[in-house]
C-alpha cells in the first residue's frame, strides 16, 4: 500500500472510506468480443487452471517445445465502449495518445516481467525459431470512472456515463513462431481499486497500469507452473493519494 504521508484527522478518515470502497470490489463481467481474436467462441472459462475469464489452449500446444518468447507490441486497434467523452472535440487526439501510452505501457509491463522472472522459462526475442512462441495483446477497452472524468474535465455524450469504477480488458493469443498456428486465446476485464485521486497526476488511463501489472505477474505464475495448478486472480494494489 502506498500512502502519502499527511496530518489531522481527514487523512485517516480518507484512508479508512477509500479501504471500504476498495475491499467491497467486485469481479468485472467478461467483456463482449472485440474482433482481434480469431473463433473467441472456443474459449471457455477455466479457473481451475487460469485466472483470466475465458480462454482456449489448442491440443497441439507441448510446453517444453519452446524456450523463446516474442512478445509484440499491444493492439489498439480493437478498443471498444469508447463512448464516454466527445468524440467531437480535441479530446480524440489526447485519448488515442493515451491508449498508445497504455499499449506501450503494457509490452514494456510483460517484458519486464519475463526478463525478471527468476526461473528464465523463456528468452526475450525479436526474430522466430522453431522454439519461439509469440504473444500478441491488446487492448479492447478502458474506461475511466466518474472521479477520474471529473478531474480532468472530459465530457460525457447526453445520456452516457462512465463507470463507478474504472476499467480495462485485454485479449491475447499465442501462436507458435514457425508455423504461425494459433495455440492458444485469453481474454479478461478487470476493475480498478476506487482511489482518492491526485489532480495532479491523474490520466485517465492510469487505473489501467496496476491491472497490467497484475497481469503480467499472472502469465509468469502460469509459465512457472504445471498445467494441473491453480494460478490465483491477483488484485491490483491498493494506492491512496490524497490533496
Amino acid at each position: 500500500m502506498a500512502i502519502r504521508r499527511s496530518s489531522g484527522t481527514s487523512s485517516a478518515a480518507l484512508l479508512a472510506g477509500a479501504l471500504a470502497l476498495a475491499c467491497a470490489s467486485k469481479p468485472a463481467a467478461p467483456a463482449p468480443d472485440s474482433g482481434f481474436l480469431p473463433e473467441p467462441e472456443r474459449m471457455t472459462e477455466q479457473r481451475d487452471r487460469f485466472p483470466f475469464d475465458r480462454v482456449w489452449v489448442s491440443p497441439d500446444y507441448v510446453r517444453d517445445r519452446y524456450t523463446r518468447l516474442w512478445i509484440k507490441p499491444v493492439n489498439t486497434d480493437h478498443l471498444m465502449n469508447m463512448d464516454w467523452y466527445d468524440q467531437s472535440t480535441a479530446q480524440h487526439v489526447k485519448i488515442r495518445e493515451g491508449a498508445n501510452l497504455l499499449a506501450r505501457y503494457m509490452h514494456n509491463a510483460f517484458r519486464t516481467a519475463i526478463y525478471y522472472d527468476p526461473n528464465k522459462r523463456y528468452t526475450l526475442v525479436e526474430q522466430v525459431d522453431p522454439r519461439t512462441l509469440i504473444l500478441e495483446m491488446a487492448i479492447v477497452e478502458v474506461t475511466p470512472n466518474d472521479a477520474t472524468l471529473g478531474a480532468l474535465g472530459l465530457v460525457l455524450p447526453p445520456l452516457r456515463r462512465a463507470g463507478e469504477k474504472g476499467s480495462v480488458a485485454m485479449e491475447g493469443r499465442i501462436r507458435d513462431g514457425e508455423t504461425q498456428e494459433i495455440l492458444g486465446m485469453f481474454a479478461d476485464r478487470e476493475e480498478a481499486r476506487q482511489r482518492v485521486l491526485d489532480p495532479k497526476a491523474v490520466t485517465w488511463w492510469g487505473h489501467s497500469e496496476a491491472i497490467i501489472d497484475v497481469w503480467a505477474k499472472e502469465l509468469v505464475k502460469l509459465i512457472n507452473t504445471p498445467p494441473d495448478f491453480t494460478v490465483q486472480e491477483e488484485s491490483p494494489s491498493f494506492s491512496l493519494q490524497p490533496w
